[in-house]
Order: C-alpha cells, then structure tokens, then sequence
C-alpha cells in the first residue's frame, strides 16, 4: 500500500473508532439510567459509617 493510499484508510479508521467510543458511552448512559436506584433500600441507614469505623486507621 502507498503512502498516499494509507491516509484515507487512517482517517476512516479514526472516524470509526470515534464513532464507536460515543456508541458505547450513549450505552453505558442508557444503562446506567435504566438502572439508577436498582439497589436502594439494600442498605439500612448508617451501614457505611458502620463499615468505616471498623476499618484500621
């Protein structure tokens, strides 16, 4: 391949990687707001002040 012909291969490259980077952010979104408060009430309140007072200074 001549190096001429390597620059429309790198840049539609990138524009792909591009693309599928936002894909996977707009994915991750969607699942993180499909799943927003999926474990709330788990926990009963003061469960994490619990947790740090046991932990070693």
């Amino acid at each position: 391949m001549a190096r001429r012909d390597a620059a429309p291969v790198a840049a539609r490259l990138i524009n792909e990687g591009q693309r599928a980077l936002r894909g996977d952010v707009e994915h991750r979104r969607r699942l993180i707001t499909a799943n927003a408060g999926a474990l709330s009430g788990t926990y009963e309140a003061g469960y994490l002040e619990r947790l740090h007072q046991e932990w070693p200074e």
